[in-house]
């Protein structure tokens, strides 16, 4: 009887041991397929952002062609070869696609900025037709103001301090300085993502501003009718003929949404151009004589070329997709020097 029982037992106990051996080696496994597959990620995601490099530097090549080539150093239009977006290639197992915007069709927000930290009336007094040319209330010229500017003391009737940024449930202070990103304007009083008006005039906003370093001046080959129509209100009923844009393709062309669109857009821009329509301007007295006004403080604020661009590259590789933007200043020699530089992964 004793001599079953210990058999039932010696059984048992290899049961156990068979069941625990099983187990380790399930999860061995299922750890070893888990190292695998985050090995071929990362190897992945590692090729992914090198060929956003190589997409990057391939924008920046094209760039300095353009700068270099006497038939383009002076100007730059919807209708050169920077402008052109790169449709989809595959490179490497991989797909690499992007194109480049001209960041001085926009309104530089740090130009309201002064050396001494107070604010340019000029400039202020061009934001708020900006935002008015955009149906967006022109109060919140005050707190964008007030977020730049070194002083506490609340400018118009819709300004914020630190009084207000501090009274909030999730306290901060306003900058006071330039603007380092666009993604700034988020914490700004009136465009609070959280608030779903706020966020529609931040999303209409976006397209048409910037956060350079320093005051840039406005490529009028390149700004989009709001900027045109901001520059100032005799100017404002005349934006949609002065503007290079084609209707409103400047709507998807900004963040690069889709770039083969972006790409029969420019081409089409280029056509018009070839055909006498919206003809590019080779100089700022070309805007001024086109817009029928004589203002020389305005043409000291204008240009045909531009120095800032942003660069978009996008990369699939295999399940691993990555998002590249980086913010160039193109030299006068025509190499781009980097500024700012973000990927997201998706």
């Amino acid at each position: 009887m004793n001599s079953h029982k210990q058999q039932g037992v010696a059984i048992i106990t290899v049961l156990l041991m068979v069941a625990l051996a099983t187990i380790t080696v399930v999860a061995m496994t299922s750890q070893q397929r888990l190292d695998i597959r985050r090995a071929a990620n990362q190897q992945a995601l590692q090729q992914a952002r090198s060929l956003a490099l190589g997409g990057e530097k391939f924008a920046a090549a094209t760039l300095m062609r353009d700068k270099t080539d006497e038939l383009t150093a002076d100007t730059d239009t919807l209708g050169e070869e920077w402008a052109q977006s790169l449709p989809p290639l595959p490179v490497d197992q991989s797909t690499i696609k992007g194109c480049v915007f001209d960041m001085q069709g926009r309104f530089n927000l740090n130009n309201l900025l002064t050396g001494n930290g107070s604010i340019d009336s000029q400039y202020y007094s061009q934001l708020q037709r900006l935002l008015s040319a955009l149906a967006i209330d022109s109060a919140k010229a005050d707190a964008i103001a007030d977020w730049l500017d070194e002083d506490s003391e609340t400018t118009g009737s819709d300004g914020a301090e630190e009084d207000y940024y501090s009274g909030l449930d999730v306290p901060y202070r306003p900058a006071n300085r330039e603007m380092v990103s666009i993604s700034e304007l988020k914490l700004v009083k009136g465009f609070n993502p959280a608030d779903e008006d706020e966020m529609a005039d931040l999303q209409v906003l976006l397209p048409h501003v910037a956060a350079l370093p320093g005051v840039t001046l406005v490529n009028v080959n390149t700004a989009t009718p709001a900027v045109i129509a901001s520059l100032s209100d005799e100017i404002g009923e005349k934006a949609d003929d002065l503007t290079r844009w084609d209707d409103d393709g400047w709507e998807s062309y900004p963040e690069c949404e889709d770039v083969l669109d972006v790409a029969e857009l420019v081409e089409t821009v280029a056509a018009q151009a070839e055909g006498g329509e919206r003809e590019s301007y080779d100089s700022v007295d070309d805007f001024i004589s086109a817009a029928g006004v004589a203002d020389d403080d305005l043409s000291d604020r204008l240009s045909v070329s531009s120095e800032f661009f942003r660069i978009r590259v996008d990369v699939a590789t295999g399940e691993t997709g990555v998002t590249q933007f980086t913010l160039v200043r193109r030299l006068d020699q025509g190499a781009s020097e980097v500024l700012q530089r973000s990927r997201q992964v998706f």
